[in-house]
């Protein structure tokens, strides 16, 4: 592994998950309580051994830089040549930011070049699953592959504009990449299933840094390696597909992309089965995170000395429950006084819901208020009236003061 440099692409705008994005690039939001979105990623490359990474950041990225400051660069050992990295973009080979993800590493080929790395991990930094990136590594090398991607078969329907889609051999050889296509080609042998890209690939260092610079002055480029990098590699016949599998079952692992709205709330509530989708609650491969002095979450009865209903939830560190917590996801420091409901909710941190204020179907940003006898997520006019965002799915986003 000391062969090997990361690239962690953590600086897209993020616009379909706005406004959790108005004030936190992309990879920094919260998710699943206790956890920003990047720790998935980061955690599978400590993990893996992986411990050369450089963090490209862009967008609106105080927040990430000192999250990874704080949590992930004491990790790692710097005196044996170790290090997570964040870059933020310097418009060292122009005056433009990054034109897509493959311009960010060209943007970045210096700093890959002077680490002189035999293979080249170019991950995302918006992505939930957990994965061992040294298997993947490992049929990279065996197969001499000039470039290796991350594959998952997913429903047709699921990757129709929203996945690059692969089409394979028997030797597992990729012989077409569409990226995004509007009517995936399914699998030869399930019409309802295609093979999709996870934005994970593996390079040979020299390769890349060819395949780059070929790109940057190619005419009609989007600058993108899901349009432009992995497509022509094909031409070279090494390119291969490594199928993600959990370690476990042997069926395919699991893995998230929450780059909108409905999928980062459906994600969040995941967590909640008696064995989350992710496995949380295994310590075999830890996600690490950044850690809390906060006491214990406390759950009081009401008035009247009855049990609250909360029931079925993740409870952070800090937290104060005194009314009914259903379904949801609480983030550090949240306090739901007495008669308050939230049903079906994910709360980031320090979130304050006031007496007999009830809500359902609810993303809630740091720090805000519910006011007292406040209901959320019943009806719609009333819900715009209040500042909610409303997603394609009917779920909600309040980013800003109740009005």
């Amino acid at each position: 592994m000391s062969r090997v440099t990361t690239v962690l692409l953590a600086g897209g705008k993020g616009s379909r998950l706005e406004p959790l994005t108005e004030n936190d690039a992309k990879p920094a939001i919260p998710f699943g309580g206790v956890y920003r979105i990047i720790d998935f990623t980061l955690s599978n490359c400590v993990n893996s051994g992986l411990r050369r990474v450089f963090v490209l950041t862009q967008f609106k990225s105080m927040s990430l830089e000192r999250h990874i400051n704080k949590t992930w660069r004491p990790m790692v050992n710097w005196q044996t040549g170790e290090f997570i990295e964040p870059v933020p973009a310097q418009q060292r080979l122009g005056d433009h930011w990054y034109l897509g993800n493959a311009d960010a590493v060209y943007q970045n080929v210096y700093a890959l070049e002077k680490d002189n790395p035999d293979h080249v991990v170019v991950l995302a930094g918006d992505h939930v699953y957990k994965m061992d990136y040294q298997q993947m590594l490992d049929q990279h090398i065996a197969k001499k592959a000039a470039v290796t991607v991350a594959g998952l078969p997913v429903p047709v329907a699921t990757a129709a504009n929203q996945f690059g889609v692969m089409q394979i051999n028997e030797q597992s050889q990729i012989i077409s990449f569409d990226e995004k296509p509007d009517s995936p080609r399914p699998l030869p042998n399930d019409p309802e299933i295609c093979l999709a890209s996870m934005g994970i690939y593996i390079f040979e260092a020299d390769f890349l840094f060819d395949q780059l610079c070929k790109s940057a002055i190619r005419d009609g480029t989007r600058h993108d390696f899901g349009r432009d990098i992995i497509p022509a590699s094909i031409e070279t016949k090494r390119a291969f597909v490594y199928q993600f599998r959990d370690p476990e079952t042997s069926k395919p692992g699991y893995w998230r992309d929450v780059g909108t709205l409905d999928s980062y709330y459906e994600a969040n509530m995941e967590l909640l089965g008696s064995e989350s989708g992710i496995g949380l609650e295994k310590t075999t491969w830890p996600i690490w995170r950044e850690g809390t002095n906060r006491s214990p979450a406390r759950i009081f009865s009401g008035s009247q000395g009855s049990a609250p209903a909360t029931s079925g939830s993740m409870i952070s560190a800090g937290c104060t429950v005194h009314g009914s917590v259903v379904q949801s996801v609480l983030g550090i420091g949240c306090f739901i006084e007495e008669g308050a409901t939230v049903e079906n909710c994910v709360l980031h941190s320090g979130v304050r819901v006031e007496a007999g204020a009830i809500m359902r179907n609810t993303i809630v940003t740091q720090d805000l208020v519910i006011p007292k006898g406040c209901r959320i997520g019943f009806d719609r006019d009333a819900d715009l009236v209040h500042g909610a965002t409303i997603t394609k799915m009917g779920r909600l986003v309040l980013s800003e003061p109740i009005k």
